[in-house]
């Protein structure tokens, strides 16, 4: 970026193309201080520049509402229908369901006709705020559009979500879910419904049983977890972070600020969630587990290099969906570090958390 940076201000004149590019090199680092800066100082601001803040807003939710109406309505005019499909996971992912639903009758006002994509974007928002009624309608809709098979996929998968928040009572249905998103093979549908069986206790489900039957079909199909991956930003300052991985420079004093703040948030009521852990562990094993978390490495560094920052804002990508254990640490950790906002973007939603509480209210 430093490199882009200088090639940029190298040129005769900026111009809006080259402001894009530059805007989303920012996005994609989670440098979302500088990203705002670029936007502000585009000339001529265009339908790519208007997608690419409505993306960033996704990523972290770091947009205003005020920004996001107006990049909206640039984007709505230019009938750009991957534009759109933007606009409308930004507004999915940080659980705006009633502006999705608003956004998607625009769009058929203005002529831009939905797809599988934007569907699946609306059945999350659904999933987010346990919308039911809405979900199902959604869903019925959906099988006017042409749905690709990874676009399914995700469709199947969010439904399971669903299930998976609505409680015991939906075990047998996410099974039914489960089945067919397993079709598709894709080791997300697996672990989703390994967390439903961990979660649950419906006296009707053997499950043991269920979850060594989940790990058999894994293995019979050569599935394997993917390996969460981590970046947390302070300032201006980008951290990466793995599972057991020990290539960080500060690692040691990163894991040291994991257990001190374990400590602290015990003392508030913390309890580690050891009922969601998916590979079978005794209690002492999986407590440890869930301390290896890579979004909890990530909090802790993000703690650590915002101590002498009053009121920082750290915030933290996730490659996968995070689980019940990191959203509770989320929560207690914003409220007794006072003064300091987390925004957690993980691959199901935004997650802005203040002052103990997170703004998915618990559905995710």
């Amino acid at each position: 970026m430093n490199k882009a940076v200088s090639a940029v201000n190298l040129m005769p004149a900026r111009d809006a193309v080259a402001s894009t590019v530059l805007l989303r090199g920012f996005v994609e680092l989670n440098v979302i201080s500088e990203a705002e800066g670029v936007f502000q100082a585009v000339p001529d601001k265009d339908i790519h520049a208007h997608t690419v803040l409505v993306m960033a807003s996704a990523e972290v939710g770091s947009a205003t509402s005020l920004q996001m109406e107006e990049a909206s309505k640039a984007v709505l005019m230019e009938k750009e229908s991957y534009s759109v499909e933007c606009v409308d996971l930004a507004n999915a992912r940080q659980g705006d369901l009633q502006y999705a639903l608003k956004l998607f009758e625009s769009m058929q006002l203005y002529g831009v006709n939905p797809d599988g994509a934007t569907m699946v974007c609306l059945l999350q928002a659904c999933s987010h705020r346990l919308d039911v009624q809405t979900g199902r309608e959604v869903f019925r809709r959906s099988s006017d559009c042409a749905i690709p098979a990874e676009i399914l996929l995700h469709e199947w998968n969010a439904l399971l979500g669903a299930c998976r928040s609505q409680g015991d009572g939906n075990v047998r249905r996410a099974e039914r879910v489960a089945k067919k998103a397993m079709e598709l093979n894709n080791e997300a549908s697996y672990v989703l419904m390994g967390n439903i069986y961990s979660g649950s206790k419906n006296d009707q489900v053997d499950i043991d049983m269920a979850l060594e039957s989940l790990r058999e079909k894994m293995r019979e199909q050569g599935l394997t977890r993917k390996p969460a991956i981590t970046v947390v930003t302070v300032g201006k300052e980008t951290h990466r972070l793995m599972m057991d991985d020990k290539s960080h420079p500060n690692i040691q004093e990163i894991s040291a600020e994991l257990a001190t703040l374990t400590r602290l948030l015990k003392n508030e009521g913390y309890v580690p969630r050891i009922d969601l852990v998916f590979s079978g562990k005794e209690e002492v094993l999986a407590e440890m587990a869930l301390a290896k978390h890579s979004e909890k490495l990530a909090l802790a560094c993000g703690i650590l290099y915002s101590k002498e920052a009053a009121g920082a804002h750290i915030r933290i990508k996730n490659n996968l969906r995070m689980c019940a254990d990191c959203h509770q640490m989320m929560c207690l950790a914003s409220k007794i570090y006072d003064g300091r906002k987390i925004t957690v973007k993980d691959a199901s939603r935004v997650h802005c958390f203040e002052q103990g509480v997170c703004s998915c209210e618990n559905n995710w």
